[in-house]
């Protein structure tokens, strides 16, 4: 008698021969965790930390910026990031909608193509959510309602075809991005302090105190995003292999230790904790893991963590943890914590055979030259040059002091010494006391 599979475990239509059953389930798992961190995590992070009369708009403007992100990309945004090459750093729009395309198997993995779009779809949503963390309180709605469809359309599409698209420049130079740190944590980071420079700071009675809510709606918003960075890390290799598993172990073991390092360090300098130094660690560590979560561990993850904490600390005189301005975090934790882990970003990187990993990561890396990453090896001079292309706005390690140029607005610091230039920090001039 012929053996013969179970009626599961059978090719047909709805599940062909080139499809792995467990990579497609875990990838829309992880693509889920992915979405929950913006929807309801940063919706509800966003309603806590805020004053109360800024509440409901703030989480507003994530929920929008979620839904509205969702109609770009799959009218016309997975095409630009994903799709057939236009130029250089863009893809061609198109509609991401017919059947015989999302149900082929996609350019990367054993699964379909519907399942890539959704996967990367978690990370197209979450990035203007992060820019909205800059603007909270200063931009109207109707203007926010143009902003993030237009930015999504001509800076993320950009970025994400130049580094995570087999046919971008910036890939074919081999530039590394495990899952995130140039295309969504630099870009959203320098996004959103320019865009709070240009759209200027808040009233001067908001500017004096800015305290939160309801801190208890704040951390519980911090440990969606916490837990739902489980999939935003273990998803980036497109399979159920070691490579996903040591990523999630790195990504939680940095975000517990950043964690408590920032909190130690609120207790030395303030003589005693704060629930928000603790979210800045939290946020801190995972954005600073993020672009290298498939690396060995080694105690990478302790050191990186660390190291991600002290770039990222405002070196104002006030304490570690100042009143929340998210402007200045936005900058502090996303793009100095996202540049953290890059001059280690190539080093013991784990490489198996079979293990699926996206060849334009590995594969696709020019050996030639000696500019492939090798056990050991020095960060590869492409990974450097990178930065400013992937920023948008030039933020360039060789700069003195770490400074930001912003394009017709003069230099800003990086909040990196005691004069930051953060728009919202900048204070009148008391009048003088009457005689």
């Amino acid at each position: 008698m012929e053996h013969q599979l179970p009626p599961n475990l059978r090719p047909d239509e709805a599940s062909p021969e080139w499809m792995n059953k467990g990579d497609n389930a875990w990838q829309l798992t992880a693509a889920t965790l992915v979405a929950l961190q913006s929807m309801p995590g940063l919706v509800i992070l966003y309603g806590g930390m805020v004053k109360k009369k800024w509440a409901i708009n703030s989480s507003l403007m994530a929920v929008y910026a979620f839904a509205v992100t969702l109609i770009c990309w799959m009218g016309w945004g997975y095409r630009m990031a994903f799709g057939d090459k236009l130029v250089a750093f863009w893809g061609k729009p198109a509609v991401a909608l017919d059947d015989s395309f999302l149900l082929g198997q996609a350019f990367i993995g054993y699964f379909p193509t519907a399942t890539m779009v959704w996967f990367q779809f978690g990370f197209a949503a979450i990035t203007p959510v992060l820019i909205g963390g800059a603007l909270l309180g200063r931009m109207n709605f109707v203007a926010w309602m143009m902003f993030v469809p237009l930015w999504h359309t001509f800076c993320y599409t950009v970025g994400a075809f130049s580094v995570w698209s087999p046919k971008g420049w910036l890939a074919k130079m081999g530039v590394i991005d495990f899952a995130g740190g140039f295309v969504i944590h630099l870009s959203s980071g320098v996004a959103g302090f320019t865009a709070a420079y240009w759209v200027g700071p808040r009233s001067v009675k908001d500017r004096e105190r800015f305290p939160p809510n309801n801190v208890l709606m704040m951390l519980a918003g911090a440990g969606l995003v916490w837990m739902g960075w489980t999939g935003f890390n273990g998803g980036a290799p497109y399979a159920t292999n070691t490579v996903a598993s040591l990523a999630v172990i790195n990504t939680h073991v940095c975000a517990a230790t950043s964690l408590v390092t920032w909190l130690l360090l609120d207790i030395y300098v303030s003589g005693k904790p704060s629930a928000l130094g603790v979210v800045n660690g939290l946020i801190t560590g995972l954005v600073c893991i993020t672009p290298a979560a498939d690396l060995r561990l080694e105690l990478g993850g302790e050191a990186r963590s660390e190291a991600g904490v002290l770039e990222a600390v405002p070196r104002a005189g006030r304490g570690v943890s100042p009143p929340p301005r998210p402007a200045r975090g936005c900058l502090e934790l996303g793009v100095v914590g996202g540049l953290g882990p890059r001059p280690g970003g190539s080093r013991h990187r784990l490489e198996l055979a079979g293990c699926r990993h996206p060849p334009y990561q590995l594969e696709a890396l020019p050996r030639a030259g000696g500019l492939g990453p090798r056990p050991g090896s020095r960060h590869p001079p492409y990974q450097l040059e990178a930065l400013p292309r992937a920023g948008g706005l030039g933020p360039r390690p060789g700069c003195s002091r770490h400074r930001l140029e912003l394009g017709g607005g003069g230099p800003a610091s990086w909040g990196c010494s005691r004069r930051c230039l953060e728009v919202q920090s900048v204070k009148p001039p008391r009048p003088p006391l009457p005689p």
